[in-house]
């Protein structure tokens, strides 16, 4: 795709457990990935809170400037704790000020709500692990499409907190398939729109970090 730009975003994925795993061999995209491209450390707002990282990512402003944060925050006119929700963002994604005539494919980033805007396509919490917003996308056509394609996502559906081993089991295989729609979706929009800018947020790694951490390190569940 000559003169496109593609990012792939991992929501709350730990780089270190990335390398270790790939270390061990076990990820071996991640690491023709890492051998094959230039790596680098970024400065990010997390000691903000870690909720302002992704609005810091995709309004290229501090969060002093696109307001959002945490879930739940100050309200400045009250002065009570509010839940946070997409439409409070102060600032725009980056991508609104490319030409006209630049097409953009945006799926699943975290904490941004729908961006209407000309003939851009954008898909809002299908697969996301935080809920800001609702499954909503632009063109609005497109999201009974994707559900009939694609499927509900199963952090969409109701959900209910593991509570045996066969509720992670069951929520892992879950992932898993969500995952394999999820790569299936990206790569047919990707083919359908040719967008000049094509951003997908993959929200499973958020959903393992809290539902299964314990596996990894079992003497910290007690």
């Amino acid at each position: 795709m000559p003169n496109k730009v593609v990012m792939l975003g991992l929501d709350a994925c730990d780089v270190q457990l990335v390398e270790d795993w790939v270390a061990q061999g076990k990820l071996p995209y991640f690491n023709k990935l890492m051998h094959q491209t230039p790596m680098m450390e970024v400065s990010s707002s997390c000691e903000v809170m870690s909720g302002s990282i992704w609005p810091s990512f995709f309004t290229a402003m501090t969060p002093d400037h696109h307001g959002m944060y945490y879930m739940l925050q100050m309200d400045n006119d009250a002065y009570n704790i509010k839940k946070t929700h997409a439409k409070d963002l102060q600032s725009e994604p980056f991508w609104s000020a490319l030409a006209d005539d630049k097409r953009c494919t945006i799926i699943d980033l975290p904490k941004l709500g729908l961006v209407e805007k000309g003939d851009n396509v954008q898909v809002v919490e299908w697969g996301a692990a935080d809920h800001y917003s609702q499954f909503q996308t632009h063109p609005s056509s497109l999201a009974n499409l994707l559900t009939e394609r694609f499927g509900p996502h199963v952090l969409q559906r109701e959900f209910v907190e593991p509570r045996s081993i066969e509720d992670y089991q069951s929520l892992f295989k879950a992932l898993c398939e969500d995952l394999e729609s999820k790569i299936a979706m990206c790569e047919y929009l990707l083919q359908q729109n040719q967008p000049d800018l094509f951003i997908a947020v993959l929200g499973k790694t958020h959903s393992a970090g809290h539902y299964f951490w314990r596996f990894h390190e079992p003497e910290k569940t007690n």
